[in-house]
């Protein structure tokens, strides 16, 4: 524990290292604890100022009025998030009470999900809805935790005002960083059924990952502004959850994936694939498709 007397004795140990008697051993060891004490500065202040960049890297900037998926009527629509726009579409398949909302991973946006939204409609044979994040495509905004709770929340409020979920069963489907905000908008709003591809548990567990060496040494639950804990989110989920994730996830680990399933007693089934993170439709498709049809059938197919 780190306590005055803590630093009164590292303090003594500094000083004593530099007096005109001491030993080279001591100097040096003076000189080491400079350098980490140093590091661990650095490296707190880089993860604190720079925490959004490494989760969000660089948002896509893609962006097509015209999306299109197969001969579906679309629907560009825009809505405030606070001060800022967000914009989305609607994909609407006629005679259909089934909407699948569609949240992608952090280095998607709705033009790069296209392919998997064509898919999903065919498959599914539902009407879809995606948006563009805040700072992601053309909508404008910041990305961080708290912009995305504001655009999950006006998101809601917006499709609820406008009708555009009236009448209609809702299903989410949640990719990476996705899942974390289909959990969101699951706590907030009327869902039958969700879909956690390739999610996380939380951004503690992601950094532990990346900075093994430095976490254990710095204060990351004090400076982490964006902890997306899925954990305790999916705690509070009513509706059935199944989970799908790789064995050979090498950027998010099936560990992930276990903890999320061990949270919950609504997490119908965590299947398993084999490929990497960011292979969209998987080798194994007939399986992954089999396994959504146990699922979703009852509304869907």
């Amino acid at each position: 524990m780190i306590n005055k007397s803590n630093f009164l004795n590292l303090g003594k140990t500094l000083f004593a290292g530099f007096r005109k008697d001491a030993s080279f051993f001591s100097r040096a060891v003076v000189v080491a604890l400079l350098i980490a004490v140093l590091a661990l500065v650095a490296s707190t202040s880089y993860i604190y100022t720079n925490q959004e960049f490494l989760i969000f890297k660089f948002p896509p900037k893609d962006f097509s009025a015209d999306l299109k998926i197969n001969s579906l009527e679309t629907e560009l629509f825009k809505f405030k998030s606070g001060e800022n726009e967000v914009f989305g579409w609607h994909f609407i398949r006629p005679n259909t009470t089934n909407t699948l909302i569609y949240f992608y991973g952090v280095g998607d946006n709705a033009a790069k999900s296209i392919k998997k939204l064509n898919w999903m409609s065919s498959f599914l044979n539902c009407s879809i809805i995606c948006c563009d994040y805040p700072g992601y495509g053309k909508s404008t905004g910041k990305t961080s935790e708290k912009h995305m709770d504001l655009f999950i929340k006006d998101f809601g409020k917006y499709l609820s005002t406008s009708k555009k979920n009236g009448n209609q069963n809702i299903f989410l489907w949640g990719y990476s960083l996705g899942g974390a905000l289909a959990l969101k908008y699951n706590q907030k709003n009327q869902v039958e059924f969700t879909l956690l591809e390739s999610t996380f548990s939380s951004i503690s567990k992601i950094a532990q990952e990346q900075f093994p060496l430095v976490l254990p040494f710095i204060p990351f639950n004090v400076i982490n502004r964006n902890p997306f804990d899925n954990v305790e989110a999916i705690k509070k989920i009513k509706n059935p959850i199944l989970i799908i994730h790789s064995g050979k996830d090498s950027k998010i680990n099936i560990q992930h994936a276990i903890k999320l399933k061990a949270a919950s007693d609504r997490v119908v089934e965590l299947f398993r694939t084999h490929h990497e993170h960011s292979i969209q439709f998987p080798a194994e498709l007939p399986e992954y498709k089999k396994v959504i049809h146990k699922y979703l059938s009852h509304w869907f197919l």
